[in-house]
C-alpha cells in the first residue's frame, strides 16, 4: 500500500520513475503471491484430499528434490489405500516436519546429506521410518529443545495409539520412526 502511494506521488513529479515504481511493484506482487500460494499448498496439498496421502507424499518428495540439493529417496511397500483423513493429515505434516528439520539442520552441508522414507502400510497399520545421514544431534538434546515439532509428532502419534521412536547421535545422522494403527482405512471408490 505505501509503494502504490509512492507510485500515486511520481506521477505528479516524475512519470518515467512512477511507471519503475509499479513495474516493481508488480514483479513483488506476483513473487509474493507465488509464495503464499506455495505456503498454502504445503499446508494441505490439494492431492491428500483429491487422492490421497500416498500421491501426496510422493509430489511433495519430487517438489523437494527440485529445491534441494540434497539426494531424497521415497520406498514405498505394501497397499497403497486411502485412511482416514485424520490419519493421512498427521503422517503427510510429520514426514513434511521431519525432512524439513533434516534440511535445516544439515544445510550448511551441502550435497552431502542423504534422505530416505521409507514407507510400508499393511492391513492394519502403516510404519514411516526417515534416515538422514547428517551431523545428527544428541538424545538428551532433543528433551531439552525449545522446538515443538518432533514433540508434535509423538504427541499426536501416541494419542492414536502409534509408537515413535528417534535415533541419534552427534555425527551419526538421525532415524525418526513411527508406526499407526490404520484398521479403518477407507475403502476405495
Amino acid at each position: 500500500i505505501i509503494r502504490v502511494d509512492i507510485a500515486n506521488r511520481y506521477f505528479d513529479l516524475d512519470q518515467e520513475k512512477a511507471r519503475e515504481e509499479l513495474s516493481n511493484l508488480k514483479t513483488e506482487a506476483i513473487s509474493t503471491f507465488s509464495s503464499l500460494k506455495n505456503f498454502i499448498g504445503e499446508l494441505r496439498p490439494m492431492t491428500l484430499d483429491d487422492l490421497g496421502f500416498f500421491p501426496a507424499i510422493k509430489r511433495y518428495v519430487d517438489n523437494i528434490k527440485g529445491q534441494t540439493v540434497h539426494a531424497i529417496e521415497l520406498n514405498i511397500r505394501g497397499q497403497e489405500r486411502r485412511f482416514e483423513p485424520y490419519i493421512e493429515t498427521l503422517i503427510f505434516r510429520a514426514i513434511q516436519e521431519i525432512i524439513g528439520n533434516s534440511l535445516k539442520h544439515n544445510k550448511e552441508q551441502p550435497g552431502k546429506v542423504g534422505i530416505s522414507i521409507n514407507i510400508n502400510s499393511d492391513d492394519n497399520q502403516i510404519s514411516v521410518t526417515i534416515n538422514d545421514n547428517g551431523k545428527g544431534f544428541s538424545l538428551d538434546s532433543l528433551e531439552k529443545t525449545t522446538g515443538l515439532g518432533l514433540k508434535l509428532i509423538r504427541e499426536r502419534v501416541e494419542l492414536l495409539e502409534g509408537t515413535f521412536q528417534v535415533d541419534a547421535e552427534i555425527g551419526q545422522g538421525c532415524k525418526v520412526s513411527f508406526t499407526l494403527p490404520t484398521n479403518n482405512s477407507i475403502p476405495e471408490n
